[in-house]
């Protein structure tokens, strides 16, 4: 039939319509005839899928990313040809997926992808240094991020020890590299010094010191060769550039020159002693420790000590030689004369006497009893000494002594006795009777002494008290002692008396000098 209008339900007057959204459409056309009819259809419209494909854009050469626009389609086609719900990708470029639907709808996604080169730094410097140098390590700029393998941060590196040195970079695409390996080589400055000859050496000889070879050489002394002559005691050393370019100082190298033996020898050069004596010769020589020592005494007989004795069998005239050779063979000799003549020698001795055999305070006497004796020393053991043939000595402690006399005759040899004697104490006597019979009657002290005993006293006093504190007798005299008779006269009663005595023995040094106070108590009986 023919139509001659249409009037859609969407006010559409054409004879179809695009339809795009679910819904009931319905159409009204009129023919030629003005006959009218309608037509309702209900039309549902199904969306189309929607696929994304997510991830980073942006990515370094040598990795991968997986594609997926999701799950839930039904078909995958990828521009790659693949028909998985995912893919790989390792280069760049555009990807492109078209996926249908439950309902046959399909759609296309699309994602471009780009990967960077990765940074490729080259450590740069020097890889060879002296010791103590630094070698500066470039990593390269335009990185935004390093770390070494020291743990060094910066594009620069200094550097001082030996090793691998590698360094690793991020760049602007967040991409890391790491560069080759850097090798850094760190020298031993190396300076010695040798000799071929002892660094002891005797006066007049010298030592050579040699350096090993080097660029420049300075020595302690100033000298800038390779080797220098010693030819004293002194330390060296040599500061190089070795062969390396490295600075270096040797250890010190000690040399000693040894002085040759500066001999002296301390003799008499005519010996007037007896047969049987020994001739003593004392050595005073400078020689080093250790050293050689060759005597000959002119008569056949020989030593090796330093200082050695000899005693000659035969007066007459002798030359003794003498040498001596250190340890590294430095070498010194002389000789001496002496003459030999026996003589008969002094014999020393001498007696001890005192007023009161050995009491404390009292002087002793020292007689010489020497034979051929022309001069005489005394040592009387507490530090006095004397020249006489008789000396007095008065001692300050009550202890045993030593005393010695050396004597010499008229050509100088020695001889010597030593006696001893012990300085006994003061006593003071605790009783006395006095009755006549001419036994203990009277009172005084043994030592300094008193009645029949005459000493060198300078100030003496004796008191007696009786038991009430009463003065009863009173002397100043050693030679007056109590025979127990009071000041009035008369005899004192039988009782126990106290009794002080005070004696002063003046002297012209403090050692011989006595002072001494005696308190106690006495018994008189009748």
């Amino acid at each position: 039939m023919d139509i001659k209008s249409y009037l859609w339900s969407t006010g559409a007057t054409t004879a179809s319509i695009n339809v795009i959204n679910s819904g009931t459409y319905s159409v009204t056309v009129t023919d030629l005839n003005g006959c009218t009819a309608i037509k309702t259809q209900l039309f549902t419209v199904n969306p189309l899928p929607n696929p994304t494909i997510p991830g980073n854009t942006t990515l370094c050469a040598g990795s991968t990313t997986t594609l997926s626009p999701g799950a839930g389609f039904n078909n995958y086609l990828w521009s790659t040809g693949a028909t998985s719900s995912s893919i790989t990708a390792s280069t760049s470029g555009l990807y492109q997926v078209t996926v249908t639907d439950a309902n046959g709808c399909s759609e296309t996604a699309s994602i471009t992808l780009t990967f960077y080169p990765l940074p490729t730094p080259v450590i740069t410097g020097d890889q060879t240094i002296c010791n103590g140098e630094t070698s500066t390590l470039n990593a390269g700029s335009g990185y935004i991020n390093y770390v070494w393998s020291d743990g060094s941060l910066n594009q620069y590196n200094n550097a001082t020890g030996a090793g691998i040195y590698v360094v690793t970079v991020t760049d602007s695409n967040n991409c890391v590299g790491t560069s080759p390996p850097f090798p850094l080589t760190v020298l031993f400055g190396h300076a010695n010094i040798t000799y071929s000859s002892p660094l002891e050496f005797c006066e007049g000889d010298s030592v050579t010191l040699v350096s090993d070879s080097a660029l420049t050489y300075l020595w302690s002394d100033g000298s800038t060769g390779q080797s220098i002559t010693v030819s004293g005691t002194g330390q060296y050393l040599v500061t190089v550039l070795d062969l390396n370019g490295c600075p270096a100082i040797s250890s010190i190298v000690t040399t000693y020159q040894q002085q040759q033996p500066e001999l002296q020898v301390l003799t008499d050069s005519i010996l007037v002693c007896s047969v049987g004596m020994n001739f003593e010769f004392t050595n005073i020589s400078n020689f080093e420790p250790g050293s050689q020592w060759l005597w000959d005494f002119g008569d056949g007989n020989y030593s090796n000590e330093t200082s050695p004795e000899h005693t000659y069998d035969t007066p007459g005239q002798y030359l003794v030689t003498y040498q001596c050779i250190s340890p590294i063979g430095c070498n010194g000799a002389d000789s001496i004369p002496v003459t030999v003549q026996f003589e008969p020698l002094a014999t020393a001795d001498f007696s001890i006497s005192t007023e009161v055999n050995h009491i404390f305070g009292i002087p002793f006497q020292f007689t010489d009893a020497s034979t051929n004796a022309t001069s005489w020393n005394w040592e009387f053991g507490d530090g006095g000494v004397g020249t006489g043939q008789l000396e007095t000595h008065r001692y300050s402690e009550i202890k045993q002594y030593f005393v010695t006399l050396t004597v010499t005759n008229t050509d100088g040899c020695e001889s010597d006795t030593t006696k001893p004697l012990f300085v006994s104490p003061v006593y003071v006597p605790n009783a006395f009777t006095p009755d006549g019979d001419g036994k203990n009657d009277t009172f005084y002290e043994v030592g300094y002494g008193t009645g029949p005993f005459q000493m060198d006293v300078d100030c003496y006093e004796m008191l007696i008290f009786n038991r009430w504190g009463q003065l009863v007798y009173r002397t100043n005299s050693p030679n007056r002692p109590w025979d127990g008779t009071m000041s009035n006269g008369k005899p004192a009663p039988f009782g126990v008396y106290v009794y002080k005595i005070l004696i002063e023995i003046k002297a012209d040094n403090e050692v011989n000098h006595v002072k001494e106070t005696f308190v106690g108590t006495v018994t008189l009986l009748r």
